[in-house]
């Protein structure tokens, strides 16, 4: 769930909600909800990742407002199952949540750590956690995304997880090469 908190946003004091519809018309996908009334009621059941045509199932949602009340959603693409996570997807509204434009991958060919694990015997995943500048300054609108990888993406080979970061400076349209962030060495 999320609020948006732009001062500046048209839409500000919406909430939305994402999930995972695991079953029935919508099985595996990313559907949402947006609220305009505090939670009261919710408007209608949308669909907002079946363009990305996931070999499996989409998980791992988050949501973000950006300073004019766009808003990002982005989640872990799975290709198969059982599988490690394979792309992100992202999906963009313009209009408050009212709709939104068809998915895409912002990045594919990685490999996250559903199945490969870490050692510490316990349930891990490559959920991708989201920001955007609201702040006004010289990054506004910049939206940031980070996730696990095994090995360097595109390559994805070893056995060494690291944090890596993406990021957009229009609005989802491009986004940079992934950069390790964790300062540790590999392995």
């Amino acid at each position: 769930m999320w609020i948006d908190n732009s001062p500046v946003s048209p839409y500000i004091g919406n909430l939305y909600i994402a999930w995972t519809d695991f079953g029935g018309s919508n099985d595996s996908e990313i559907c949402l909800k947006t609220s305009s009334n505090g939670g009261t009621t919710w408007g209608t059941l949308q669909n907002i990742s079946s363009a990305v045509n996931a070999g499996s199932h989409n998980q791992g949602v988050n949501i973000q407002t950006g300073p004019d009340g766009q808003v990002y959603v982005v989640w872990s693409v799975y290709d198969s199952w059982p599988s490690d996570e394979k792309a992100l997807g992202f999906a963009k509204s313009t209009n408050g949540g009212t709709s939104f434009a068809p998915a895409t991958k912002i990045i594919n060919n990685i490999r996250g750590i559903r199945t490969t694990e870490v050692g510490k015997n316990h349930r891990v995943n490559s959920f991708p956690s989201m920001t955007v500048d609201i702040s006004g300054g010289s990054y506004n609108g910049t939206i940031y995304v980070v996730w696990t990888n095994i090995g360097i993406p595109g390559v994805n080979t070893g056995t060494s997880a690291d944090v890596y970061l993406i990021k957009s400076a229009d609005e989802g349209a491009t986004w940079t090469t992934p950069t390790k962030i964790n300062q540790d060495p590999a392995g």
